[in-house]
């Protein structure tokens, strides 16, 4: 499930987990069956038997739909982030238009 790019620190992270590291909510990359990647939060616990270490058991977090709301700190800045790159788009269409020449202006007159 967790996407190619993620596996390698998936490993180190479990093999960090089964040491009796704690580690808590780490974000990784999902992959569906369908190639489509997704972001997830990972929380794993470990399963004992007695003493015995036998494994993991986890709990895996789709965090596709996470949003930050309007009271949260980092709200006023995602919104300038995005102004910012809509701000950017906006120069860079008018730099390419301009540098192929500029588009050729266009009115409507009326004729008698």
């Amino acid at each position: 499930m967790i996407a190619p790019e993620d596996r390698d620190r998936a490993r180190a992270t479990t093999r960090r987990r089964l040491a009796g590291e704690s580690i808590k909510n780490v974000e990784y990359t999902a992959q569906r069956r369908d190639g489509s990647q997704f972001p997830v939060i990972v929380d794993a616990s470990p399963i004992q038997r007695g003493k015995q270490l036998t494994g993991l058991r986890g709990l895996v977090l789709d965090i596709t739909e996470r949003n930050t709301s309007p009271a949260d700190a980092f709200f006023q800045l995602l919104q300038q982030a995005e102004t910012a790159c809509f701000r950017a788009k906006d120069i860079t269409q008018q730099l390419l238009t301009f540098s192929r020449g500029g588009e050729p202006v266009k009115k409507i007159i009326e004729t008698e």
